[in-house]
């Protein structure tokens, strides 16, 4: 699967974010859908006090390489 194989490309915060669109599986997904998963990076990066911050940074990575698109809104749509 193409997201599968971007993810192997991808490293860190980039990757783990990444993950979460492709576990929430839709073309479209709002921003509170992928902050319902900052206990999970919490668990993951326990020395990072703004997780909620750092995943909208990877956001912005995400869509300034290619894989993300910003609808407006909180609304993101997944390119790949």
């Amino acid at each position: 699967e193409t997201n599968f194989i971007i993810a192997n490309g991808l490293s860190g915060w980039k990757k783990d974010v990444f993950e979460i669109l492709c576990t929430i599986g839709k073309e479209e997904v709002t921003l509170s859908e992928i902050l319902a998963y900052t206990s999970q990076l919490e668990r993951k990066h326990p020395n990072n006090n703004h997780v909620q911050a750092k995943i909208r940074q990877q956001l912005q990575s995400l869509r300034d390489i290619g894989l993300l698109d910003f609808l407006g809104n909180g609304v993101y749509k997944m390119l790949c």
